[in-house]
């Protein structure tokens, strides 16, 4: 990205899974009485980029929730909750390590960022308890809140190698929770 240039970026994930674990094991058994949990979602994610010179930016994520779902079954019946709406919010610098305009064809960026707690941490949907009785009010499962509920850091990496007509790219991400618990 060139010094004062700006550049919007738009992306759909969908994800969808039934697969469960317990460590490293499958829990294939649940399968057969059709008890496994099925979760899914449509995340779209809308970012803006300012370049301050050839090799710093800053950058504003958004993501947004569109759909998410969890179910499981209790009591014999199977039971769904949804959730959507804006995630947290990331406003993010990065810094390109080697010269852009000596080494085009590679490079490696570190990424610092701060998580926004923009997303509402505490969805609710009228649920029934562990024996599929009492319906209330109740949090989402905390995999679909779309908010996490408190401010976090957030460290990446990324690279690229372009070699002949192929290019190689790499990202690694991880986000520091500055609040052990959030509002569910």
């Amino acid at each position: 990205m060139q010094k004062g240039q700006f550049q919007a970026n738009a992306g759909i994930t969908r994800f969808e899974t039934d697969d469960e674990f317990r460590g490293i094991l499958q829990r294939t058994d649940l399968y057969k009485t059709n008890s496994q949990v099925n979760e899914g979602g449509v995340d779209l994610d809308l970012q803006g980029s300012y370049g301050l010179s050839r090799q710093v930016s800053l950058s504003v994520d958004v993501p947004v929730v569109l759909y998410s779902h969890w179910s499981t079954v209790l009591a014999g019946t199977r039971y769904d909750q949804t959730a959507h709406g804006i995630a947290d919010t990331v406003i993010s610098g990065t810094f390109w390590l080697w010269n852009c305009e000596r080494y085009p064809e590679k490079n490696i960026s570190f990424s610092m960022g701060i998580r926004v707690p923009t997303g509402n941490s505490n969805a609710q949907v009228l649920y029934p308890n562990s024996l599929g009785q009492d319906f209330k009010m109740r949090p989402v499962f905390p995999g679909i809140q779309p908010g996490r509920g408190g401010w976090g850091l957030q460290l990446s990496v990324d690279g690229f190698q372009h070699i002949k007509r192929f290019t190689l790219f790499g990202t690694g991400l991880y986000t520091f929770a500055l609040r052990e618990h959030n509002d569910t």
